[in-house]
């Protein structure tokens, strides 16, 4: 059966990778530079900075969601649903699309994770 999936619905999911690392791009940079204009940089929990940790928890949500989308795109029901509608290439494009936005969160935290965050000017 060819059922037809609305274009807002089709567009969300094939770009939800992208619509992830973005907002995982915008949390990561603003939370550090609100840390550095008004926070503490330098304060500690279980010896590790507290804004390392929260950027690895961003990181980690951003990580599970792309997996999930990832999943859904490969095996879950946004796959079922892009077979009915005959277009198991858009069903393949978004779990690429994801597992792309995988590799940029990634790359968008490393230099958050491991360089100084707040330098005096």
């Amino acid at each position: 059966m060819n059922t037809k999936l609305p274009f807002a619905t089709t567009s969300l999911r094939v770009g939800a990778g992208f619509l992830i690392w973005a907002a995982h791009f915008a949390a990561v940079y603003v939370y550090v530079a609100l840390v550095c204009a008004r926070g503490d940089p330098a304060a500690q929990w279980l010896g590790t900075s507290t804004t390392r940790l929260n950027i690895g928890l961003i990181t980690l949500i951003a990580v599970a969601l792309l997996g999930y989308v990832s999943w859904q795109s490969l095996r879950g029901t946004w796959h079922d649903d892009m077979q009915r509608a005959a277009q198991p290439f858009l069903a393949w494009l978004g779990a690429a699309i994801a597992l792309f936005g995988l590799l940029a969160v990634l790359w968008t935290a490393m230099p958050a994770l491991w360089v100084a965050l707040c330098r005096p000017v």
